[in-house]
């Protein structure tokens, strides 16, 4: 069948009234459908694969550009593919999409790839030392770090015939800052459309170790979990964690998964304290799980730069911001101020403790969204946002403060202790006793409030409060300057949120605060 020119195609899309437009031919038609699998395939490489990949075959690195031009030529749908490709084109009232899902399936089963995760060790072989385009004669890597690569290869090709493979050690060349930032950007969505993610716990024989695991206690393989449709844990000696007597569910992939595995998806929930839900379909929809969820799930999780913190969450909240190794802690306050300016979760205030030094309104780290009290704010909320409209959904970061729309309740010192500051609300309408951990010595008189930020958003301007609901709120202070007609006030650090219980049912005006980035020289003191 001889191919036809594109240019003998018309470039439009609507013809003119005197033109009579005959049906494509089935040469034309067979043609279209080929340039339309091969327009697929460019975008795919170019687009989503990642930047270098393993060739499993001969152990080589090779590049996206390398990739496509050996697999392109193949590009060549058999007549099956292309029968079911021309029955979808034909069909009327079909989407356009119904077809680019076909070809990608047919795209993404050409170029599948394995991923690896895993906790670096000895002799792990870097860029440097699997880059044909360094060394003019390529030395084979030795050691632990390069005999586990090739188990990894192994696994990928024998149990899950990919061609391809991908590990963190040797597919990012980190001496091209261009490329190390791509990697950083890119990884969640490379761990995603991976066909399978290989975890390797070097340390483990069975889920009962995971107690112990360090795996679960790095930043990086938070997303590593999360991201991968499918996962695969090996152990020591590369044997599979799951046992041969645990089946998984039924599903399309007839491959093993443990994310089909009820019994290895509740030992990892109970290991990294993640819901089973979210473990099976967070990849699904990122934005459905509230910010203080996902920053409690990496609350307790270390990485070695301090700059990863952020780095290993950007995919995990769908942000892009620039990478800038040798930033420090900032990394951190600019991921923060870019989830401001795109969500409207009101957990995004549910931290506790340590302030960032870029800001007081913002936590130093993802520890400040680790107590108790966020995770039950976090379920109580979720509940309420189902029957209607709760906190600000338009808060902002400027650059003296965070502008919220908050419900302030006027709160007055009735005691205290050695350990708690004992707080009274002067409104009638909430006649219990606020306690504040960790200000001992603290006076609450004028210019100190309480201001609840998960109220019932009624319309622009008013809030309302609930009988028998419990709002979390936080404690300011008046400061002595505005931003506009804004009064900018200090919230002051607790080490536990402060929760507070409506009474009876009570409706006020809200009032827009600018929660000051600045330090207490500029607010008052009692």
């Amino acid at each position: 069948m001889k191919d036809i020119p594109r240019s003998q195609f018309p470039l439009t899309s609507t013809p003119s009234p005197s033109i009579i437009i005959q049906p494509e031919t089935d040469e034309e038609l067979s043609f279209s459908i080929r340039q339309l699998y091969l327009d697929h395939f460019d975008a795919y490489v170019f687009n989503r694969l990642p930047t270098y990949l393993i060739h499993i075959s001969d152990m080589k690195l090779v590049s996206r550009s390398e990739v496509w031009e050996n697999i392109r030529p193949r590009v060549k749908p058999s007549n099956r593919t292309l029968e079911e490709a021309r029955r979808i084109k034909e069909q009327r009232g079909v989407q356009q999409d119904v077809l680019k899902i076909h070809c990608l399936k047919y795209i993404d089963d050409l170029l599948k790839y394995a991923i690896l995760s895993h906790r670096w060790g000895v002799g792990e072989p870097e860029f440097r030392d699997m880059s044909s385009k360094i060394h003019r004669e390529r030395p084979v890597p030795a050691g632990l770090g390069y005999k586990k690569l090739l188990k990894f290869c192994e696994k990928a090709r024998d149990d899950y015939g990919c061609a391809y493979a991908w590990s963190d050690t040797c597919c990012i060349n980190k001496e091209s800052s261009a490329e190390l930032a791509e990697a950083v950007l890119s990884m969640y969505r490379w761990y995603r459309d991976a066909h399978i993610c290989i975890v390797h716990l070097a340390g483990s024989s069975s889920v009962k170790d995971f107690p112990n695991e360090p795996w679960f206690t790095r930043g990086w393989t938070l997303q590593e979990l999360l991201a991968p449709k499918r996962l695969r844990f090996f152990g020591k000696d590369w044997v599979p964690i799951r046992p041969k007597g645990e089946a998984q569910e039924n599903s399309s992939f007839h491959r093993p998964d443990d994310k089909s595995s009820p019994f290895m998806l509740n030992a990892i929930s109970e290991a990294a304290d993640i819901g089973l839900d979210h473990l099976k379909n967070f990849n699904l929809n990122p934005n459905s799980v509230a910010v203080s969820e996902k920053m409690r799930w990496a609350s307790n999780r270390k990485t070695t730069r301090v700059e990863d913190v952020a780095y290993c969450l950007l995919g995990i909240f769908d942000i892009s911001i620039p990478i800038a190794y040798g930033e420090g802690g900032r990394s951190f306050y600019r991921l923060l101020e870019a989830i401001a300016q795109r969500c409207i979760d009101p957990t995004f205030f549910a931290w506790v403790g340590e302030p960032s030094i870029y800001s007081h309104a913002l936590p130093a780290s993802p520890a400040g969204y680790g107590s108790k009290e966020t995770a039950g704010v976090v379920a109580k909320i979720k509940s309420l946002a189902s029957r209607y409209p709760i906190g600000d959904s338009g808060y902002t970061i400027t650059k003296l403060g965070l502008r919220v729309k908050l419900l302030v309740v006027p709160a007055e010192q009735s005691g205290g202790d050695w350990s708690h500051c004992h707080l009274t609300t002067t409104d009638k309408a909430f006649p219990q006793t606020i306690r504040v951990s960790g200000f001992p010595n603290l006076k609450f008189a004028h210019g100190h409030t309480l201001a609840i930020v998960d109220y019932n958003r009624i319309d622009a301007t008013r809030g309302m409060l609930r009988a028998g609901e419990h709002h979390f709120c936080l404690f300011l202070s008046e400061c002595k300057e505005w931003d506009g007609d804004v009064p900018i006030m200090y919230k002051r650090s607790t080490d536990n949120l402060l929760t507070f219980h409506s009474a009876v049912d009570f409706t006020q005006e809200l009032t827009t605060v600018c929660l000051s980035h600045h330090d207490t020289t500029l607010c008052l003191h009692n």
